[in-house]
């Protein structure tokens, strides 16, 4: 029996160090980028506060946010920045995920593949390059479903502390979502088996159709199994086609929704004044960021069952 340790070093190397790395480092982003739009949403209202926009009476700063206007632009644009670099590194670990397992898993099907007596080469190019590469996007989204998740409960842990019926109210509302998310999964989920289908039976045809060009050709065979091999490859277009649209779809539906929450929260604040001006619009930007981080989890899940 293999010890917990030993576990997580096995798992650990089945996926790669370098990947593994890639993913803590991705995490201690998520949670700074989680702060620094705190941190912002605190600065809106000291912006706003500092053009005599917003009276001071209905804003809510802490001891750290500045309230005249140079030193409100000044935090303003190096919050900025600081958020501007998270999410560059962010997309780029990301990348790098894809990149780096790419590479670390084809080195072991190499070796697997060069060291057998007996092997079929239409599978070793299936897991070469589509396999591999379904496999990377996979970690990929596993990955940014990690780094949203940890971005989500912390921005939603603040909300819950500042403002906790309207936090509650959001989420409540957001919730009511995954009922549509589902029906979309369901028909992401076929789609995904028959693009893989599609694609192996492509390279199966298309690398047959290679060892066996000088019989075609004498036979006059050539032309018709060009088009047959053409047919698969349109049918596999078509249902990527199907599956990106789908998922255009589902990617945008929690946006659009997340706006129809934030004026129903709003106007449920405004009704019933639960929140100040200040603090109200500093809930809602940091709301329209939970949206975005629940978008990215809901379109990285789809990605993660196509994938699987």
């Amino acid at each position: 029996m293999q010890t917990f340790s030993q576990r997580i070093h096995g798992g650990i190397d089945f996926i790669g160090r370098r990947v593994f790395t890639l993913l803590l480092l991705s995490i201690v982003a998520a949670l700074l980028t989680s702060g620094v739009e705190i941190a912002f949403s605190v600065l809106i209202q000291s912006f706003f506060v500092s053009l005599g926009i917003l009276p001071e009476t209905v804003a809510i700063l802490p001891a750290w946010a500045p309230k005249d206007f140079s030193h409100s632009i000044i935090f303003l644009l190096a919050f900025t920045a600081a958020r501007t670099v998270l999410q560059a590194f962010k997309a780029l670990a990301q990348g790098l995920t894809l990149e780096s397992f790419n590479a670390y898993v084809r080195s072991r099907i190499l070796e697997w593949s060069l060291r057998r007596s007996s092997w079929d080469s239409a599978r070793i190019v299936t897991l070469m390059n589509d396999r591999v590469t379904s496999t990377g996007h996979l970690m990929m989204a596993l990955q940014n479903v990690t780094i949203q998740s940890f971005t989500a409960f912390a921005i939603f842990g603040y909300l819950l502390w500042t403002a906790p019926q309207m936090a509650l109210l959001g989420v409540i509302l957001l919730g009511s979502l995954g009922l549509l998310l589902k029906l979309f999964d369901r028909y992401i989920s076929a789609l995904g088996e028959q693009v893989a289908k599609l694609s192996s039976s492509f390279n199966s045809r298309f690398l047959a159709a290679l060892r066996n060009v000088q019989f075609l050709r004498i036979c006059r065979f050539e032309e018709r199994e060009i088009s047959a091999i053409r047919g698969n490859l349109d049918g596999y277009f078509r249902t990527n086609r199907s599956y990106l649209t789908v998922l255009g779809i589902k990617y945008a539906a929690p946006q659009f929704f997340g706006v129809l929450v934030v004026v129903a929260i709003a106007v449920a604040a405004r009704q019933n004044h639960f929140l100040e001006g200040g603090v109200l619009l500093s809930f809602l930007y940091l709301f329209v960021r939970l949206s975005q981080s629940i978008a990215e989890l809901a379109s990285s899940t789809t990605i993660i069952r196509v994938y699987l």
